[in-house]
């Protein structure tokens, strides 16, 4: 069992490598979502997978602050049916 509160991922972006973190409850939130029981093996995999192509199917090579554009996307895909803003 991991005990730190963050997780984190080695990606690729463009030719170089990177590391991402994510918050320990949004990667397992997001390897629940994907099927996948948390804090296992199989579920690092999955996860580090759906961020891999999150930034492929993305393809900015240029990117900076990875880490945030990524947990950005995570909450977004994990919210029911999107953020409205207040009131909406």
């Amino acid at each position: 069992m991991n005990s730190s509160s963050k997780n984190t991922y080695h990606v690729v972006i463009g030719k170089r490598r990177t590391t991402v973190c994510l918050d320990k409850i949004l990667s397992d939130m997001v390897s629940l979502m994907l099927d996948s029981e948390p804090e296992t093996s199989e579920a690092v995999s999955t996860v580090r997978k759906y961020l891999q192509e999150k930034l492929d199917r993305n393809n900015d090579p240029r990117r900076s602050y990875v880490t945030r554009w990524l947990r950005e996307q995570v909450i977004l895909d994990l919210a029911p049916n999107g953020f409205s803003g207040p009131g909406g």
